[in-house]
């Protein structure tokens, strides 16, 4: 081998070295992007993993959710189609399952509109919320008398409305209750406006929470001005005392534990016109009560009583009269008695004179008579059991 082929050999040794080493460090950087690539997808995949599981996790709680509330949820896309229901929605509507699984929209919407009584108005309305952002309450009513309680909002997606979500609830026995409740006051209302009598509420400070209207013909004021005014204003100073101690003497027998809750009062109290005069009234009194049971305000019926309180005053004066009388009777009788009496005994007396002065003109002598007829005479008919004796009885009497 000559020397120029040994140099080539070993510059050519030398360059394959060099470009072996060269892919070395082609195949080391490949190796090492290769695990890059690796390792990113694999937290790719890792991190999708965990989004997909929370997404379902989310679906899941957001389901349970939907399935949990006592509303009836309805989604609708912007095409009119279902794309989600949960199951109070499938009841409160009466839809048979076999409809919910096909899918079949308008077949639902004609079942949906055949139980109501203005379908067309419902579906009119409808119509017309697809097409704006509001939220809507509605109420609907049904053919068979139930009651609905209607809200609506938008679906929106990517700052477009994509349909709409309805919620569905039954206030049937609400509006049934309010009805019956609504009822109760008309009557309560016409009986305490045409009732003659007042019937009112006071609190614990005995501040009037209400007040029939019947208050204005009897004592002149409003119920407004009622409202306003205190009791020292109300009732005189003699009432006030007897109505402060008979609310006090309530609360004493409530705290011994030993009273009727339900037990009424009745008082008669001496209330103020507007005039300025008064009038009485007889009060039958309750407790009002909180939930604890302890009394928060009294409610009553107050009637006007002043002729029943006239005729007892009259009744009053008749029977002191007639006590009057009955004693002028009594003297009036004894005055008879004693007068009969002592008429008795002076026509004795007169009769026995006479006689005694036919003896004197007898030649009898005077005084002899006296001692003989006369006073013995007397003596005896004063004393005797015919004559005092019933002026006695006359005296008792």
């Amino acid at each position: 081998m000559t020397e120029f082929s040994k140099i080539e050999l070993e510059r050519k040794v030398e360059e394959a070295k060099k470009e072996i080493e060269y892919y070395k460090k082609i195949a080391e950087q490949t190796r090492n992007l290769y695990l890059k690539e690796t390792e990113a997808l694999s937290k790719l995949l890792r991190w999708r993993k965990q989004a997909e599981e929370e997404l379902r996790e989310s679906k899941e709680l957001l389901r349970a959710t939907i399935e949990s509330t006592a509303d009836g949820i309805l989604v609708v896309n912007e095409k009119g189609q279902v794309i989600c229901t949960n199951e109070r929605f499938v009841q409160l509507w009466r839809i048979p399952e076999e409809l919910i699984k096909k899918r079949e929209d308008k077949k639902l919407l004609d079942f949906v509109l055949d139980q109501l009584k203005e379908p067309k108005a419902f579906l009119s309305k409808v119509q017309a919320l697809y097409k704006i952002s509001d939220e809507d309450f509605d109420v609907l009513n049904f053919k068979d008398g139930r009651v609905f309680k209607r809200f609506s909002s938008p679906l929106i997606r990517n700052g477009q409305i994509a349909g709409r979500v309805w919620s569905f609830r039954d206030i049937t026995d609400r509006k049934r209750s309010e009805e019956a409740l609504r009822e109760s006051e008309e009557r309560f209302k016409f009986l305490a406006e045409k009732m003659a009598d007042i019937i009112w509420t006071v609190n614990r400070d005995f501040q009037t929470t209400y007040v029939s209207p019947s208050i204005e013909k009897i004592l002149g004021f409003t119920p407004e001005e009622r409202k306003r005014q205190t009791l020292e204003e109300m009732i005189t100073p003699g009432s006030l005392k007897r109505v402060q101690m008979m609310f006090l003497e309530e609360l004493r027998r409530d705290e011994a534990g030993n009273a009727d809750p339900d037990r009424s009062v009745t008082i008669e109290v001496e209330y103020y016109r507007k005039d300025g005069s008064t009038v009485w009234m007889e009060n039958s009194v309750k407790a009002m009560r909180d939930n604890s049971g302890a009394i928060d305000g009294i409610y009553g019926i107050s009637r006007d009583i002043t002729e029943r309180k006239i005729a007892e005053k009259e009744k009053t004066k008749l029977q002191s009269q007639l006590q009057q009388v009955q004693k002028m009777e009594s003297i009036g009788t004894l005055a008879d008695g004693i007068a009969h009496d002592f008429n008795n005994i002076l026509g004795i007396i007169v009769g026995n004179t006479e006689l005694a002065m036919d003896d004197v003109r007898s030649g009898i002598r005077q005084g002899t008579i006296w001692k003989r007829f006369v006073l013995p005479a007397c003596a005896q008919e004063m004393w005797s059991s015919k004559s005092w004796p019933s002026a006695a009885k006359v005296h008792r009497k």
